[in-house]
């Protein structure tokens, strides 16, 4: 389905938000991470969860 999306918006940068916490979801993050080439820029706590977030770059800027 990511690839589909990709394929069909031709984006220059893809974001992704992943609750970390309580637990971190190892498959989630490798997802993104090493499957999909995402890195992460950030992480966003609340009072409840911290949030991951995750981007690619799909076009190279100069």
């Amino acid at each position: 389905m990511l690839d589909t999306v990709v394929a069909n918006t031709k984006p220059q940068r893809l974001g992704a938000v992943i609750m970390h916490a309580p637990l971190r979801n190892t498959r989630s993050i490798g997802f993104f991470t090493h499957r999909n080439g995402f890195s992460l820029v950030r992480e966003l706590p609340d009072a409840y969860f911290t949030w991951g977030y995750y981007e690619k770059r799909l076009v190279v800027l100069s």
